[in-house]
């Protein structure tokens, strides 16, 4: 488990991305917005997935407009926490005031070993291997 305090303006936007571990976000002071997603194509593409976890990218996906409708919408206030499920894709804006958060990122023994595979997979795909769909394997 590790956390970091996230000090932010009110207008801060964090962009549509995915975490490579589970999080929890703790507001301390201000008020947020999240938008959740789910974490299958086309929100969140098995190899863009696989590059973030190898960290050959950033963590930031490809966002349209159109996927908003499939988004869960959460505003949290200070004495709330919000967590989602691993590597949902996600984004954040402040709403109201200087915003204090405190994130919390962690991991399982079935979470760091489903990371392994993604990053196994993402190594061989970069030697041209062909991958199936992790939602297909066993």
């Amino acid at each position: 488990m590790t956390g970091q305090l996230i000090l932010s303006s009110p207008t801060t936007r964090v962009p549509f991305h995915f975490d490579a571990a589970s999080v929890v976000l703790f507001p301390l002071r201000g008020v947020k917005r999240v938008w959740v997603y789910p974490n299958t194509d086309p929100f969140l593409p098995q190899d863009a997935m696989e590059q973030v976890i190898m960290r050959t990218t950033k963590e930031e996906l490809p966002y349209q407009r159109i996927m908003h409708g499939a988004a869960w919408r959460f505003g949290i206030v200070p004495g709330e926490a919000l967590s989602w499920p691993l590597y949902a894709p996600h984004r954040v804006e402040n709403q109201e005031g200087l915003c204090v958060s405190l994130s919390m990122d962690y991991q399982k023994w079935g979470s760091r070993i489903t990371t392994g595979a993604h990053r196994a997979n993402g190594v061989l795909r970069r030697w041209g291997w062909t991958m199936k769909p992790m939602a297909t394997t066993n």
